[in-house]
């Protein structure tokens, strides 16, 4: 007699503990969700813009390495004032008054 109350006692708390936890949320708020979906999707952009920082920085050393390979030696250069009879700083808007002046 005392097994079968106990058992009573047992199946009666069960439906109750049963609707306690379907009541209960499970996971976490929509705007908890909202969050992580945000972070989540911030890091997957952060980690495509680093592939493309390193993409771009494998293409620039490329570059430069074409470029020293072709490089002109700085003596058979002529750069500076020999090339403009107005000065190194001359520009094409410079140049054209300097020209229109009646002199």
């Amino acid at each position: 007699m005392f097994k079968h109350s106990r058992l009573t006692a047992g199946a009666a708390w069960l439906p109750l503990a049963l609707l306690m936890a379907a009541g209960c949320k499970q996971g976490p708020s929509p705007e908890a969700q909202a969050r992580m979906d945000s972070l989540s999707q911030a890091s997957a952009d952060k980690e495509r813009l680093m592939q493309e920082v390193a993409e771009n920085t494998r293409l620039v050393s490329e570059i430069s390495k074409e470029l020293a390979a072709v490089a002109v030696p700085s003596k058979r250069l002529k750069v500076g004032a020999a090339e403009s009879p107005y000065g190194p700083r001359a520009t094409r808007w410079s140049r054209r008054s300097a020209t229109s002046r009646p002199g």
